[in-house]
C-alpha cells in the first residue's frame, strides 16, 4: 500500500505540471488573437467597402488554436453574362463557434445576387435550411452577412457558402486590374473577426468598356483600325452611343468602307461578331481640328449590343511615319459615362522597293502586274500581300513597305509574253531598311512567246523560202495580224502571239512547188502556271504528178512501151520511161509547168508515135495535189507498113474524155483525112494497100474459072 500511495503522488504532482504549462499557453494565445492587427480592416470599415490589404487570395491561419479559419476564392468567370462566381470556407479547423456570422464584401460595382447564396455543411455533405441562417443586404448590395442560427448557433462543422454576383452595371473600377473582395468570420469568442481576401483579375476590355487595334496593308499604304464599343454591353438611357476618334497627322478616312457590326462576348471573353448594321442606323460626320480630322458616329444601339466599328485611313503624302497612335472616346448615352480606349498602335515600316520593266528591247511595259508576298509563307491572315502595277514608263514603286524577304513575281504576263524564268516561281527579295534607290531596283524584261513554223515537202525534207500571211479568229471573223512572213531555211519563227486559235496561209510558195492554199490553222494555250511554251507547226508544199496509161485499140493495156518526158522548152527531164505491166509510167516530184511525153519505142505490131502528148502540173492546189490522167490508145498493124509510113495514135485525157474543142486536153490531136491531103498529098493508108490485094485475088480466081471452061471445051472436040 506504501508503494501505490507514492506512486500515485508521483503521477498526480505530474499531472498538475502539466495542466498548469497548457493553461498558460492557451492565455497567451488567447490574449494575442483578441489583439487588433493593424493589417486587418476594422468592422466599423465593412459597410463602405474599404480596404485595408492587398494582399493576394489565400488562407488565413487562425490567430490562436480557438480560432476558425476561412478562405475566399472565385470559382468562375463568364465575360458573356459578367457573372463571377465565388466560395468562402470557414472553420476547416473544427473549432466550437458560438453565434458565428459571416460578413462577404464585393467590389464597388459588383452587385450580389442574393438568390444564389448556398450554404452547406461540409460535415455532414448538406445543404443548410434556410431557417438556420439569416441574410442582411449590404448597402449597394455590395455584400452581405450571414447568420448562422438554430441548430448551428453553436457548431463545430466546416462551413462552404457559395454565391454569383455581376459587374459592370455602370462603370468598372478595378484597381490595376483587379476587383477585391473581403470575407470575415465572427463568433462569441473572435468578436474581430478572421479575414481573407480574393483578387479577381478583369481583362482591360472589360475595364475600358472597349478596345481597338489597327492594321496597317503595305502597298495600299490604308490602315484598318477596328473599334469595340461597349464590351460590358450596357444600355443608355436615350437608345444612343456617341463614339469619337482623332486622326493623327496624315491620315484620312475612307467612308466608303466603314462598317459598324453588333457582337456579343463568350464566356472566356471573344468577342463573337454579329450582324451589320444598316446605314440608317448611324450618321457620320469628319470635322476638322488643329489637331487633326476627328470622326464623329452617333449610333442608334437600343438593345445595348457590343459595337464593332470597322474603319479605314489612307495614309497620304510622302511623309512617313514609323508610328500611328489612334484611341477612341465613347459615351453610353448623351451625358451619360464616357470611356476611352487604350491607344492602338500601328508601327510602319518604310522599307522602299522600285521596279522597272521591260520588254526584250529594252520598250518600257505598261500595266503589268507584280505582286509582293511575305516570304516563307506566302499570303495569310498576318502576312503581307500587295500587288502593284506599271505605269506608261513602264515603273511602279512602293514605299512604306515591311522590312524582310518577300516573294516577288509577275502575277500576269503581258499579252505575248511570258514571264521571266526567274520570277515565275516568285524571285526572293530582301527588303531593308537602307534607302538608296539602286539597292532596291529591280530591272525585269519580259520574254516574248515563241511559236515556230517548219516547212517542208512530202519528203520531210526543209523548203528554203516561202511568204505567208498570218491571222487570228475573233468574234468578228479572222483578223489580220501580218501579211509579210517569209520563211527562209525551212523555218519562220513568230514571236508575241497568245493565246488564240490562228490561221497561217501561203501567199508566195518556194520556188518549184506548188501553192498550197490549204491554210495551217493552230490553236496556242497557256499551261495551268500561265506559261505559253514553245510551239511548232509544220507547213506542207507539194510538187504535181502525171499517170499515163497506154492501152490498144481494143483497150489492152500494153507494157514495155518506152517514153521520154520534156518541158515546154523541149529541155529532157527523164527518159527511158517504160510502161508497167499495167500499162502505166508514173511521174512524180514535177514543178508547176506545161509538159510533154515523146514515145520512143512501142511494141511489135504497133506504129510508133512520134507526136509530143502534152499535159500541164497547175501552179497550186489546196492541199496535197492529184496526179494527171492521161490514156493513149493506138491501133493494131494488119500489114507492115512502109518503113517511111507514120501513123498517129489515138490520145484520150481521162480528165476531158470528150474536148468541145477539137482537141484532147494534155495530148496532140490525131490529124483526120481531110487534113492530110491538105497541100495536095493523099495520105498512104493501111485501108488503100488491102484493096490492091482484094482486087488482085479476085483476077487470078477469074483466070483460074476460065481456065478449067477451055479445058472442058478442048475434051468435046
Amino acid at each position: 500500500m506504501k508503494t501505490f500511495s507514492k506512486r500515485n503522488t508521483i503521477s498526480l504532482i505530474i499531472m498538475m505540471i502539466i495542466a498548469l504549462f497548457s493553461s498558460s499557453i492557451t492565455a497567451f494565445g488567447q490574449e494575442n488573437n483578441n489583439n487588433h492587427n493593424p493589417e486587418q480592416p476594422n468592422l466599423k470599415d465593412l459597410d463602405d467597402g474599404k480596404e485595408q490589404d492587398t494582399t493576394p487570395n489565400r488562407l488565413i491561419k487562425p490567430m490562436a488554436s480557438g480560432a476558425p479559419d476561412i478562405a475566399y476564392n472565385m470559382l468562375s468567370l463568364d465575360y458573356g453574362t459578367r457573372t463571377i462566381q465565388y466560395e468562402i470556407i470557414f472553420n476547416t479547423n473544427g473549432v466550437l463557434m458560438e453565434n458565428p456570422y459571416l460578413e462577404a464584401n464585393t467590389d464597388v460595382d459588383v452587385v450580389s445576387d442574393y438568390t444564389s447564396i448556398v450554404v452547406t455543411d461540409l460535415n455532414t455533405s448538406t445543404v443548410i435550411d434556410s431557417t438556420d441562417f439569416d441574410i442582411q443586404h449590404f448597402l449597394h448590395d455590395t455584400g452581405f452577412r450571414l447568420i448562422l442560427k438554430d441548430n448551428y448557433e453553436s457548431t463545430a462543422s466546416t462551413i462552404r457558402v457559395t454565391f454569383k454576383a455581376t459587374y459592370g452595371h455602370q462603370k468598372v473600377k478595378a484597381e490595376d486590374g483587379f476587383l477585391k473582395s473581403f470575407a470575415y468570420i465572427f463568433d462569441d469568442a473572435n468578436d474581430k473577426g478572421i479575414y481573407a481576401k480574393q483578387e479577381t483579375y478583369l481583362n482591360t476590355h472589360t475595364l475600358n468598356n472597349g478596345f481597338k487595334h489597327g492594321f496597317y496593308h503595305y502597298g495600299r499604304e490604308e490602315i484598318t483600325w477596328t473599334a469595340n464599343i461597349n464590351y460590358n454591353r450596357l444600355k443608355a438611357h436615350d437608345d444612343t452611343f456617341y463614339f469619337t476618334d482623332l486622326l493623327e497627322l496624315n491620315q484620312v478616312f475612307v467612308p466608303e468602307l466603314l462598317i459598324i457590326n453588333r457582337f456579343s462576348v463568350s464566356a472566356n471573353g471573344e468577342v463573337i461578331v454579329g450582324t451589320q448594321l444598316s446605314p440608317s442606323d448611324f450618321n457620320v460626320a469628319l470635322k476638322t481640328t488643329t489637331e487633326g480630322n476627328i470622326l464623329e458616329i452617333i449610333i442608334n444601339n437600343p438593345e445595348g449590343d457590343g459595337l464593332q466599328i470597322i474603319f479605314t485611313t489612307s495614309i497620304q503624302g510622302d511623309d512617313s511615319h514609323e508610328i500611328y497612335k489612334n484611341k477612341f472616346k465613347f459615351a453610353v448615352g448623351k451625358d451619360g459615362f464616357e470611356y476611352t480606349s487604350l491607344p492602338a498602335t500601328v508601327e510602319i515600316d518604310n522599307g522602299r522597293v522600285h521596279i522597272i520593266k521591260t520588254d526584250e528591247l529594252g520598250n518600257p511595259m505598261e500595266g503589268v502586274e507584280f505582286g509582293f508576298f511575305s516570304y516563307p509563307h506566302g499570303y495569310g491572315n498576318n502576312d503581307i500581300g500587295v500587288y502593284l502595277v506599271t505605269d506608261a514608263d513602264g515603273k511602279v514603286s512602293t514605299q512604306r513597305l515591311k522590312y524582310g524577304r518577300y516573294y516577288l513575281y509577275e502575277s500576269m504576263p503581258s499579252p505575248g509574253y511570258n514571264v521571266a524564268d526567274n520570277f515565275m516561281e516568285g524571285a526572293i527579295i530582301n527588303v531593308t531598311a537602307d534607302d538608296t534607290v539602286e539597292m532596291q531596283t529591280y530591272r525585269i524584261s519580259n520574254v516574248p512567246t515563241k511559236t515556230w513554223i517548219y516547212k517542208q515537202n512530202e519528203n520531210e525534207k526543209y523548203l528554203d523560202w516561202a511568204l505567208f500571211k498570218l491571222e487570228l479568229l475573233t468574234e468578228d471573223g479572222y483578223m489580220l495580224i501580218s501579211d509579210d512572213l517569209e520563211l527562209i531555211e525551212g523555218s519562220i519563227l513568230i514571236t508575241h502571239l497568245d493565246e488564240g486559235t490562228y490561221r497561217l496561209t501561203e501567199i508566195e510558195a518556194t520556188q518549184g512547188y506548188l501553192l498550197n492554199t490549204e491554210p495551217l490553222v493552230f490553236e496556242l494555250s497557256r499551261n495551268e502556271d500561265n506559261y505559253l511554251e514553245v510551239n511548232n507547226f509544220i507547213f506542207t508544199n507539194y510538187r504535181g504528178s502525171v499517170q499515163l496509161l497506154k492501152m490498144d485499140e481494143d483497150k489492152l493495156k500494153l507494157e514495155g512501151v518506152m517514153f521520154d518526158l520534156y518541158d515546154d522548152k523541149d529541155v529532157l527531164i527523164k527518159s527511158g520511161l517504160l510502161t508497167n505491166l499495167d500499162g502505166k509510167i508514173v511521174v512524180d516530184d514535177l514543178a508547176p509547168g506545161t509538159y510533154y511525153f515523146k514515145e520512143t519505142k512501142t511494141l511489135k505490131g504497133l506504129v510508133l508515135n512520134k507526136a509530143p502528148i502534152t499535159f500541164t502540173i497547175k501552179a497550186s492546189a489546196n492541199g496535197k495535189p492529184e496526179a494527171v490522167m492521161l490514156e493513149v490508145v493506138n491501133d493494131k498493124v494488119v500489114l507492115t507498113p512502109d518503113p517511111t509510113d507514120e501513123q498517129t495514135p489515138t490520145v484520150v485525157d481521162i480528165a476531158n474524155p470528150t474536148p468541145t474543142d477539137g482537141k484532147v486536153k494534155g495530148a496532140v490531136k490525131v490529124p483526120t483525112a481531110v487534113e492530110q491531103t491538105k497541100g495536095g498529098q493523099t495520105p498512104k493508108t493501111a485501108i488503100s494497100d488491102n484493096t490492091n490485094v482484094f482486087m488482085f485475088v479476085i483476077i487470078l480466081s477469074a483466070m483460074y474459072i476460065t481456065s478449067i471452061q477451055l479445058k472442058k471445051r478442048f475434051k468435046k472436040i
